[in-house]
């Protein structure tokens, strides 16, 4: 794993620096006789060969071929699944290449920390975006179904452990799965989730006043890299 960052940056200059790690995940399906690849979500390398870290629930077993492009556009094909903590939503996967930086992963976050997330939202490949660490939490486990919505619009079944997450007040959405959300030095913190409209009204006309923007901690990633289900 690579090093804890110490190098101070401007916004762009990290932006650029960062971005150099993160892929954009695709999935190629048959339709009607005819392949179609689209893009799925985002994941980062947390090291100099080839492992890269997302959400678990980025592999479901309708999809056919994955892949991850990197950031000068050459598409590798996913080689295998390292393994996941399927509570935390987190996986790690290898494509076969040693060209691309691991980015460092900084623990214990605290609240109020500036923070920035690169991600793909729907397509629009490499989008920044700033804000800061509003909440740090422990999410009971869940008795039925879940109710968040993760940042690609599904549902995920109910989680039955207790798990650890980071809010965020910066934006991501759909496609923004796995983006690494990263402190002023580059250093990962977090990764981008799910999100989860606060609502209010009645049923039939309800007003969005907030949303909880919901990430895994960087501490979650490393005690998984030891204890990843297999």
């Amino acid at each position: 794993l690579a090093k804890r960052s110490t190098k101070q940056r401007t916004k762009s200059a990290l932006y650029r620096d960062v971005s150099k790690s993160v892929v954009a995940i695709l999935i190629s399906r048959k339709h009607l006789d005819h392949w179609h690849v689209v893009p799925a979500a985002t994941g980062f390398f947390i090291s100099d060969d080839g492992i890269i870290a997302t959400n678990r629930h980025v592999f479901n077993k309708s999809d056919e071929y994955m892949f991850a492009m990197t950031s000068d556009d050459v598409v590798h094909p996913v080689q295998e699944v390292l393994g996941a903590n399927t509570a935390n939503d987190l996986a790690f996967f290898r494509i076969e290449s040693s060209a691309y930086k691991g980015l460092p992963l900084r623990q214990n976050v605290p609240v109020g920390g500036d923070i920035s997330l690169i991600s793909h939202p729907s397509g629009h490949f490499y989008t920044y975006s700033h804000g800061v660490v509003t909440r740090r939490y422990v999410r009971p486990p869940q008795r039925g179904p879940a109710k968040s919505e993760e940042s690609d619009g599904a549902l995920r079944a109910a989680v039955k452990v207790p798990t650890r997450w980071i809010t965020l007040s910066a934006e991501f959405g759909k496609g923004s799965s796995g983006g690494p959300v990263f402190d002023r030095l580059g250093n990962v913190v977090g990764m981008a989730t799910s999100t989860n409209s606060l609502r209010v009204g009645k049923k039939t006309d309800t007003v969005s006043q907030m949303v909880f923007r919901d990430c895994v901690p960087s501490g979650v990633m490393l005690e998984s890299l030891t204890t990843i289900d297999r």
